[in-house]
C-alpha cells in the first residue's frame, strides 16, 4: 500500500475524487481512474466494497447517505460503502481506512473483519451518474461510539435483521447494492 500518512488519506478522502481502481470482470486490476469519472454516464467498472457492522445485540448499522452525495442521496446503505485505492490494498484495509472517516469511530474497536462475498452490478442512477463495480461485502463487529461525517452521512441507525428486511420491501428507501449485499450478510 502507498505511505501515507492519515492527515495526507484524510484530505484525499475529503476531497471527493479519490483515485479508485479500475478492474475487468474477473476483479484484476487494469488500470486507475478518478471516483468522480469513474461514476460519470455509465460509468467504468471499478472496485467498491460495502461494509456491515453488527454489534452485541445482533443489530446491524444501517446509514443514511449525506444530501450531498451525487448518487442516492438520503438513501439508507450499510455501515459504509467506498472504494479501495491501491492495486495491494486489501478490502479489509480500504475499509478500516474509511470507517473513521464517514462514521468517526474507534478503528481499534472493530473486530473480526472479513470479506463474506463479491458480486458485479450496474445501477444507473441519472443520466449523469451510475454505478458499475465488483462490490466486495465486508462483516465486521462493533461495539463503540459514532461521530458520523455530516459530509457523508445524514442519519444512523442499529436495527435487528427482521427490521430491516421489512424496510427492504419500501421501494426508493435502500441503495440499490444494498440488498444483494444483505442477502450474502444474513
Amino acid at each position: 500500500m502507498l505511505d501515507m500518512n492519515k492527515s495526507d488519506q484524510c484530505k484525499q478522502m475529503e476531497s471527493g475524487n479519490e483515485t479508485i481502481m479500475l478492474v475487468d470482470s474477473i476483479d484484476t486490476v487494469i488500470g486507475e481512474i478518478g471516483k468522480i469519472e469513474a461514476h460519470q454516464k455509465a460509468g467504468r467498472l471499478h472496485r467498491a466494497f460495502t461494509i456491515f457492522l453488527q454489534n452485541q445485540k445482533d443489530e446491524w448499522l444501517i446509514t443514511k447517505r449525506s444530501e450531498q452525495k451525487p448518487l442516492w442521496p438520503l438513501w439508507w446503505d450499510a455501515a459504509c460503502s467506498s472504494h479501495s485505492w491501491f492495486p495491494n490494498e486489501t478490502i479489509e484495509q480500504a475499509a478500516l481506512r474509511r470507517l473513521p472517516f464517514e462514521l468517526g469511530l474507534h478503528i481499534k474497536e472493530v473486530n473480526n473483519v472479513r470479506v463474506v462475498g463479491t458480486y458485479e452490478y450496474h445501477a444507473v442512477y441519472s443520466p449523469e451518474w451510475s454505478e458499475n463495480e465488483i462490490n466486495h461485502i465486508v462483516v465486521a463487529n462493533y461495539d463503540g461510539e459514532l461521530l458520523v461525517n455530516p459530509n457523508e452521512v445524514s442519519d444512523f441507525k442499529w436495527l435487528a435483521p427482521s427490521q430491516i428486511d421489512e424496510r427492504l420491501t419500501q421501494p426508493n428507501l435502500f441503495s440499490p447494492w444494498f440488498a444483494q449485499a444483505w442477502q450474502e450478510v444474513k
